[in-house]
């Protein structure tokens, strides 16, 4: 955005500075004095004056922000806390710096030289003093510790993968305070969730459809807490590489209920937190006894087995479901095993009832 605003600066610029050259040249004694009383001519000098400006505007505007990333990288290195005290420091520094300077600006050249110094001086030496006695300072002027502060500032944001939208517990838990921070959702994860929906598979165009509906509802709630990243990773083919990619960047934490990216998200160090792990510790919203209905999706690994799916993913292990494949039956949970990869539900084919749920 600088570089464009630069380059309109130095067009105006450009421009303004060839209509001065011009008028010179008209009241001149030149050879070339009476040119620019061609209608053409002024025309073509104005648009060499705007090119002018347009080139000069994009080198300075590139160098600048050159100039501006490096600065950013550099004062990344810095703690928030550091470059408070740091600031503060150098305040000081300076002003101390500034009582002196009516002093040596009675000497002269020299003692200009050398207020300058001191003003180097005494702003460096602020600044690496306050930041270096942080924690004395802070304690004593506020009473507050900063590794104390540290734990309760404010949370990283949470980057939010497909799985877990389409999940759907992660409206609940954000809603109930259990996940803190800013809610990230990458352009790349919407356009994954907007394929999924898309799909001419009926089951993955359903799950697609919940995600987007979830997602809907999150905005809706939240609508101060939920942002849209525009980072992309072109170079990058597989999802989970670019959640990665975006985690690193951001320093922000990945919600999941992907038990594999899980895995690689904690050997590369990213901080990553499975819903599914949360709902180890809470108690299952089916329990053995209840009777519930299901589609028979597909066979299972073992023999007869059936497999159906509940609305948010949820694996449904059918007894005896093979032969139903492709009906919807209603049958009854004889067990539930939650893992950290998932939750499965193990049943009993009972009534075999025709037509949709």
């Amino acid at each position: 955005m600088l570089v464009p605003i630069l380059r309109l600066i130095f067009v105006l610029a450009g421009v303004v500075v060839t209509s001065f050259g011009i008028q010179i040249l008209t009241f001149s004694e030149s050879p070339i004095g009476n040119l620019p009383s061609n209608l053409f001519v002024v025309f073509a000098l104005l648009l060499v004056g705007a090119g002018v400006g347009y080139v000069l505007g994009g080198v300075i505007g590139r160098r600048l922000v050159g100039v501006v990333t490096k600065v950013e990288i550099f004062l990344r290195q810095f703690p928030t806390p550091d470059l408070i005290f740091g600031t503060f420091g150098l305040v000081i520094g300076m002003f101390l710096a500034n009582l002196i300077f009516p002093l040596l600006r009675e000497i002269g050249q020299v003692g200009v030289f050398i207020a300058a110094l001191v003003f180097f001086l005494a702003g460096s030496l602020g600044f690496e003093l306050f930041r270096r006695r942080k924690q004395t300072l802070s304690e004593v002027f506020g009473g507050l510790s900063l590794d104390n502060a540290k734990e309760r500032n404010f949370s990283t944001g949470k980057i939010l993968d497909t799985s877990v939208i389409i999940d759907g517990r992660i409206v609940d838990i954000y809603r109930a305070g259990f996940i803190e921070g800013q809610i990230k959702i990458p352009q790349f994860i919407l356009k994954e969730l907007q394929d999924i929906a898309d799909s001419r598979d009926d089951l993955k165009r359903n799950r697609g459809r919940r995600g987007l509906n979830m997602l809907a509802r999150l905005q809706k709630e939240h609508p101060d807490d939920v942002k849209f990243l525009e980072e992309d990773f072109g170079q990058e083919k597989k999802v989970d590489q670019k959640l990665l990619k975006l985690a690193e960047k951001t320093k922000d934490a990945i919600v999941t209920v992907d038990y594999n990216l899980q895995k690689i998200a904690e050997v590369q160090g990213h901080k990553i937190l499975n819903v599914n792990e949360l709902a180890n510790t809470l108690k299952p919203p089916v329990h053995p006894g209840e009777k519930i209905k299901i589609k028979i999706a597909k066979a299972g690994k073992e023999p007869r087995q059936g497999v159906g799916y509940l609305d948010d993913g949820t694996m449904v292990v059918v007894e005896d479901g093979k032969s139903l494949l492709g009906e919807n039956v209603e049958v009854l949970v004889t067990s539930v095993l939650q893992t950290s990869s998932g939750k499965m539900i193990f049943t009993k084919a009972l009534v075999k009832e025709r037509g949709s749920l």
